[in-house]
């Protein structure tokens, strides 16, 4: 080829030049410059096979996959779109972009059109964010179950977006069981006015239910899903308008009864969790029963707290029996107007530990003579026949009480009704000047309130 060249026979030295391949020249940067060196050839001393021979030089390049090489003998040579096609060939993304940048606006968009396919096709989701494309990295994280990454983009983005994988998040995690966290999600990044979401937030929510107590504070779910429940109303009958106020309802009775007790109020911290057993279709009966039987201990309530606490012992032996609820003795509970029938959790939520400190409690209060074994009445202000003092519904006749937003027991006299003047949330006078007196606010709005 070099004698050919100095003969001036420069269109057979450009030939031979590109038969040059690996076979013959073994070693990767000689055969680049045999073929650089056809390109220069052609380019000083026949014009005319210029454009020919580049284009035969930059496909031999790619084919050796010297894609850098090829794009940058196309770039000497003017020939810029060329170059960033073979960049974008070889995944040289910055180059290709920058050339493409100065070249025209459709060139620079099929190169990010294109590096978001490659990115994408790999599964290349980090990249695919960095470069800018990152509604489809989102997309391509949640795909790969990369929440870890995920979730601190989405909620730098737009609103929308980040509630649209915040419920995608507590969808995931509520289906691993993982209900705490799916928690703290929601707690972290509250929840969307979007209908789509809702039956997300519910499921979260009756999974939620079956690891209460939890050690953190959750007030701010009872607070979301009350803005959840304000958004749904005004959409009526088309959404399970009932089936969310109740499991609202049991998240503030918690939530409530909570702040009730650390502030040394925990009479009014049990007649809320005593309420909650009213939703037993919704709330784990063995749960529910616990939790209202301890907070009677511990408000003093021993009576109380023998029953509900007795009852929860028949109910976690007849779940282990595989039993159902028309098997328990319903007598103490005759003139409550709490569910005779209800369904039991498929798994007990409550530890073996804690059933055996409750065992031995109940045994013990069964020999205490000072154990009345027995709920606390009062009497229906329509038909003065007793009921039990946290029932809404009088077992006699159609009265229905108002539930106090203090405690969820009834407001039987109305001369002790008042209503917060932000809210206009009902209560007993009682129950609600000691809260207010301790807390200062509205149980239901938050509001700062004063006594009455």
């Amino acid at each position: 080829a070099e004698y050919m060249g100095e003969s001036g026979d420069h269109p057979r030295a450009i030939d031979f030049l590109l038969k040059c391949t690996r076979e013959t020249h073994p070693d990767s940067n000689a055969l680049l410059a045999l073929w650089r060196q056809a390109a220069d050839l052609a380019n000083n001393h026949v014009r005319d096979r210029r454009n020919e021979v580049l284009a035969a030089v930059a496909r031999r390049m790619v084919g050796e996959r010297q894609f850098a090489a090829a794009a940058q003998l196309l770039e000497d040579n003017d020939k810029w779109e060329e170059a960033v096609d073979v960049y974008v060939a070889g995944g040289l993304w910055e180059k290709a972009q920058a050339i493409a940048d100065k070249l025209a606006p459709h060139v620079a968009q099929r190169v990010r059109n294109a590096q978001k396919k490659a990115l994408m096709n790999q599964g290349s989701a980090l990249e695919l964010y960095e470069a800018g494309n990152k509604l489809e990295a989102l997309a391509l994280f949640r795909k790969q179950g990369d929440w870890d990454s995920l979730m601190p983009r989405a909620r730098k983005e737009a609103p929308k977006v980040a509630l649209q994988y915040s419920a995608a998040y507590i969808q995931h995690l509520t289906h691993e069981g993982d209900f705490v966290t799916a928690a703290k999600v929601m707690i972290e990044d509250g929840v969307s006015d979007d209908v789509q979401y809702l039956e997300i937030y519910m499921t979260f929510v009756r999974g939620f239910l079956t690891v209460l107590p939890v050690d953190f504070d959750i007030m701010p779910i009872r607070d979301n899903l009350f803005k959840l429940l304000g958004w749904m109303k005004i959409l009526g009958d088309v959404v399970p308008l009932e089936e969310l106020r109740r499991l609202f309802m049991i998240v503030h009775h918690y939530a409530a009864a909570a702040i009730a007790r650390d502030a040394g109020l925990p009479d009014i911290a049990a007649r809320l969790l005593l309420s909650v057993a009213r939703h037993t279709d919704l709330m784990p009966a063995d749960r529910a029963y616990h939790d209202a039987g301890m907070a009677a201990k511990d408000a003093g309530w021993s009576d109380v707290a023998f029953v509900f606490l007795n009852r929860f012992l028949d109910v976690s032996e007849l779940m282990e029996e595989q039993g159902d609820s028309s098997m328990l003795d319903g007598t103490h509970f005759a003139l409550a107007d709490l569910p005779a029938a209800f369904p039991f959790p498929a798994e007990a939520t409550v530890d073996a530990e804690d059933v055996e400190r409750v065992r031995s409690w109940v045994l013990t209060a069964s020999m205490d003579k000072e154990v009345k074994q027995s709920l606390r009445f009062v009497s229906c202000p329509r038909c003065s026949k007793e009921n039990w003092d946290g029932s809404l519904a009088c077992k006699h006749c159609d009265l229905v009480s108002e539930a106090c937003v203090v405690t969820g027991y009834p407001i039987l006299s109305s001369a002790e009704r008042v209503q917060c003047r932000a809210c206009s949330a009902v209560a007993n006078l009682t129950d609600w000047n000691r809260y207010v007196n301790k807390l200062k606010t509205c149980p239901w709005c938050g509001n700062p309130q004063s006594p009455f």
